[in-house]
């Protein structure tokens, strides 16, 4: 039986569709260490979960936006 996390993972042009995001800022996420991945043979796979979890990173409660618009009105 194949494990759920094998087939969780993604190449560089599945997140690029995914997010739109460019080859190229995919490739820095990866080399800067931001995205992590894992070399298999050749080949460059990201896990679902560690995508989910750097895009998550950018989410910020709404309580968080109105506190740094208020900080921004001052």
């Amino acid at each position: 039986m194949v494990s759920d996390t094998l087939i969780d993972l993604l190449t560089v042009g599945e997140i690029q569709e995914y997010t739109g995001m460019s080859k190229t800022k995919i490739w820095s996420l990866i080399s800067d260490g931001e995205l992590i991945s894992l070399k298999i043979g050749r080949n460059r796979r990201v896990r679902k979960s560690d995508l989910i979890d750097y895009l998550e990173s950018f989410v910020q409660s709404k309580s968080d936006i109105q506190s740094a618009r208020d900080e921004a009105r001052k």
